[in-house]
């Protein structure tokens, strides 16, 4: 192939997707022709904590005959104090060092942030193209965030997951973020509020967390974002109170993909939905089903949803229910427990409604040996789910009764992934393929060639 047809292809989209960024860097390293087509996808992505670990800048943990760190504790500067000269030091150098990089990249990736927060503040001056940050397992002064958006003008995509954000505040009024109005994707999950009420004394960090007396959920500023129009908001494992979240649902009436994961059921929510007059794409996972306080029954219909992601416990009549509500229903995913997989029977009727219906079964202990789906003619794909010590030959299943079943992955739980190369059952080698990958979404993968005639199998990969 001519150097030139190379080129066309490497500058393809497509083709910079499909390979990791070490795979980029790999072939790049072909020669220099390669190097100049790749070098803006390579460089494309900003990973602060790689940068920083590199750099062998100043952090901001103290070290001495009075702070003594260990595993579990450790003292960082106070962030609300002027700096010394060392860090003062490390943010002039940082600041050089950012010059020299490469390209302007789109995206920034900050990670562990608390013991480098001193020269975050100088990224948005330098990289003024920035479209898409992504923080995670950081804790952050709330004005060094709320900085940090106010000054990329290009931001339209904001993920801020399993952070906590310091607030200096002697009162308990906790000041809600300013969320840019460029925002097109918010992603926010697992967040807290911490407040400082001594702006000298250092920060105590204990098992990675802030020690304080106060901390909160991350709270919402009720605003219009007109460009918004997909939204993922998760609080799992903290009590949520933060009604404001319904009220920042129904000003953004325009988002068309909506995530809500939140401990229990609240019927809030779907009043929120109802004024979401776009809204197709919708995932609700709920931890608990309120029965003593919520009327299922009374719950709004929700005509335009055409695509619901939801998660299901043992309690039928409850699911039921809601999957009533959603009536124009073309795609159907289920995520269910396999201890709860034998109340599949009693609602094939409701999921048999549905053009394509895909579910997803997690196993945190193999409690059922045997599954015999029911007659499910419209199920098109299939996910195990396998936590540690479960493994696929342990599971029989039938395929019988989902005659249009395309696609079935088998995937490790908590994103582990699968060391070994599956091997095909002969039975099945001409009716199936068998794709592996550890990349991107690290499952393995069985699709359906033509219809699928066995009245039962078992998978074995070893």
């Amino acid at each position: 192939m001519k150097d030139s047809n190379w080129i066309i292809i490497f500058r393809l989209k497509e083709f910079s997707n499909y390979f990791t960024k070490d795979e980029l860097i790999q072939l790049s390293l072909g020669c220099k022709v390669f190097r100049s087509c790749l070098s803006r996808y390579i460089f494309n992505s900003f990973n602060f904590r790689s940068f920083t670990d590199i750099g062998k800048y100043n952090d901001s943990i103290i070290s001495d005959n009075e702070h003594i760190n260990d595993h579990n504790r450790v003292y960082i500067y106070n962030p609300f104090k002027p700096l010394d000269s060392d860090l003062t030091k490390s943010k002039a150098q940082f600041n050089l060092d950012l010059k020299l990089f490469p390209n302007q990249p789109m995206e920034l990736v900050v990670q562990s942030a608390e013991y480098y927060y001193h020269i975050l503040y100088d990224i948005p001056n330098v990289f003024t193209k920035l479209t898409t940050v992504i923080i995670s397992h950081s804790i952050l002064q709330c004005e060094l965030f709320q900085d940090l958006l106010n000054n990329l003008d290009c931001l339209n995509s904001l993920e801020l997951s399993n952070s906590s954000l310091i607030q200096f505040t002697k009162s308990s009024d906790i000041t809600p973020i300013e969320w840019p109005s460029s925002l097109k994707r918010l992603k926010v999950c697992n967040n807290k509020t911490v407040r400082v009420e001594d702006r000298q004394k250092n920060i105590i960090l204990v098992n990675g967390r802030v020690q304080s007396s106060s901390n909160g959920n991350l709270t919402f500023t009720l605003k219009h974002l007109p460009k918004l129009t997909s939204f993922e908001y998760q609080l799992l494992f903290l009590q949520f109170d933060d009604e404001n979240l319904w009220e920042f649902l129904k000003l953004n009436s325009q988002i068309k993909n909506l995530i809500i994961r939140v401990p229990d059921f609240h019927p809030e929510l779907f009043a929120a939905i109802q004024c979401i007059d776009n809204l197709s794409v919708l995932h609700l996972k709920f931890m608990i089903y309120n029965t003593f306080e919520v009327d299922y029954n009374n719950l709004p219909i929700l005509n335009n949803i055409t695509s619901l992601t939801i998660t299901l416990y043992d309690k039928p009549d409850i699911n039921n229910i809601i999957i009533d509500k959603f009536p124009n229903l073309a795609e159907l995913t289920v995520e269910i427990d396999s201890k709860d997989t034998i109340k599949l029977a009693t609602m094939t009727k409701k999921l048999s409604n549905v053009k394509n219906l895909n579910l997803k079964i997690t196993f945190q202990r193999l409690k059922i040996k045997k599954f015999v789906f029911p007659k499910l003619d419209n199920l098109y794909s299939l996910e195990f789910i396998l936590d540690n010590g479960i493994y696929l030959n342990d599971i029989d299943w039938n395929f019988d009764s989902c005659s249009n079943l395309k696609l079935v992955k088998f995937s490790k739980a908590e994103s582990k992934v699968y060391m070994n190369l599956p091997k095909m059952n002969p039975e099945l080698i001409d009716n199936w393929k068998a794709v592996y990958s550890l990349i991107k979404s690290r499952i393995i993968e069985y699709k359906n060639k033509i219809n699928f005639d066995f009245v039962s199998c078992k998978v074995i990969i070893v």
